[in-house]
């Protein structure tokens, strides 16, 4: 379907005559008024084009005259109806014009007439019989997505501290009444009381870490703890949902050696009994889902995360991305850092959009460890924004046998230093003030 279904000649016309009798303010739709198709008739489009490549020096005074003179020259003047329609169309423009205002107005009609073509095209290709569902549904909704972004996700939302001082008294009073903490529990006490509560909802956490340092069991121990009372979203960038199961909550939930379990002519009968109940345990993990793509983008991120918003009315859940710096960059020109500061800004805003418990990994770069020194958040190397963006950020230190969890970053609190036990054998933390495992 090529036709334009929603269009406004009077509002083109009113746009049109109002710049030829006002050229100083062709700066107010420039921004908006991207693309000449926003106008639906072509003479409206050679005009427009003509303002664009507008020469002052060798076209003259901005006028109907001028602006001729201009088509003239891109050989459009007489199929745009010659100075006769550019005179006409000045008489009839408004005295007053909110121009950015109309201006929307065309840039509406023509991504709703962009988003039904695309319904269109996307109908003709699922009836065809030999259809990929999920490449061709994929495809179109990264279509939709960036009419989406031309549009804006939200409209912005104004209030003053007058009206939202009532919902905040509320929301208080109910979290009083139901005896429940607004914060998710990392199962750690002193872990925990250095977060201030635990984790928030809307806010990005990072838990950051050399390899083998821990951070990715961190993050499971934490979901498994709160499996049984919260939904549960673990992108998984690094592993299969298999060897997450296998070689981590097997692990955490049994007590038995990843590596026995991995090889299991080596274990015994006690380990058997054991994990017959750990199966049992993690056999009710029914709201815990893996999300094994190891070449995700943040397009699919995004998509990930809304439909579980949808589908849990949202209720909060805990989403976890394992780990950020293997995400997928876009294809274009622009430098590493750039695209990846793009991942880490949409990262954020969407986990506030969305308003999620969220726990991010990521990777230090290797020059603290080289040097021998404490790590910070400057180790995250190229993906430095991810420090700009977090709420907090965490850091896993081994040293001379011991681990630590440093809290970098806190924007609500005091950072710090928290001793833990990381037994590697069972992917399992503790506190250290609980003196081992």
């Amino acid at each position: 379907m090529n036709q334009q279904i929603f269009r406004d000649i009077d509002c083109e016309k009113a746009i049109l005559g109002y710049l030829i009798y006002n050229p100083g303010t062709l700066y107010l739709v420039k921004d908006v008024i991207e693309n000449l198709d926003y106008f639906s008739d072509p003479a409206h489009r050679d005009i427009y084009e003509a303002m664009l490549d507008w020469d002052q020096e060798e076209n003259g005074d901005w006028s109907e005259l001028g602006l001729g003179k201009a088509l003239d020259k891109i050989g459009k003047l007489k199929k745009a109806g010659g100075y006769t329609y550019l005179a006409k169309i000045q008489e009839l423009a408004p005295g007053d014009c909110h121009l950015p205002y109309y201006a929307k107005i065309l840039r509406g009609h023509y991504l709703a007439n962009k988003s039904i073509k695309l319904a269109n095209e996307l109908i003709a290709k699922l009836s065809k019989p030999d259809a990929e569902l999920e490449t061709t549904i994929g495809k179109a909704i990264e279509k939709f997505r960036n009419i989406q972004s031309k549009l804006g996700t939200k409209k912005n939302k104004i209030r003053t501290v007058s009206e939202i001082v009532p919902d905040v008294f509320k929301e208080m009073q109910e979290t009083e009444k139901s005896g429940r903490s607004p914060a998710l529990s990392t199962g750690i006490t002193a872990l925990d009381e250095q977060y201030g509560g635990g984790l928030f909802a809307g806010c990005m956490n990072i838990i950051a870490g050399d390899p083998g340092s821990g951070k990715t069991s961190l993050a499971l121990h934490i979901a498994n703890y709160n499996a049984p009372v919260i939904d549960i979203l673990l992108v998984s960038l690094e592993t299969t949902g298999h060897s997450t199961v296998r070689d981590r909550l097997l692990p955490i939930n049994t007590g038995v050696s990843s590596t026995n379990i991995k090889i299991p002519d080596r274990l015994g009968p006690d380990d058997w009994e054991r994990l017959g109940a750990g199966i049992d345990s993690l056999s009710r993990y029914t709201r815990f889902d893996i999300c094994e793509n190891a070449f995700i983008s943040i397009e699919e991120i995004e998509i990930l995360l809304m439909n579980k918003h949808l589908i849990l009315e949202g209720r909060p859940f805990l989403f976890i991305l394992d780990y950020v710096q293997r995400m997928k960059l876009s294809d274009d020109k622009n430098k590493t850092w750039e695209k990846f500061r793009e991942i880490s800004v949409r990262l954020s805003a969407l986990i506030k959009d969305v308003n999620v418990f969220n726990i991010t990994i990521a990777q230090l770069n290797r020059e603290a460890k080289k040097r021998g020194q404490r790590p910070t958040m400057a180790n995250l190397g190229h993906s430095s924004q991810l420090e700009k963006d977090a709420h907090t950020v965490g850091i896993l230190w081994e040293n001379d046998g011991q681990t630590t969890f440093i809290l970098d970053k806190h924007r609500d609190g005091p950072t710090g230093d928290v001793p833990l036990l990381f037994n590697k054998k069972f992917t399992r933390f503790e506190e250290a003030a609980k003196g081992g495992f």
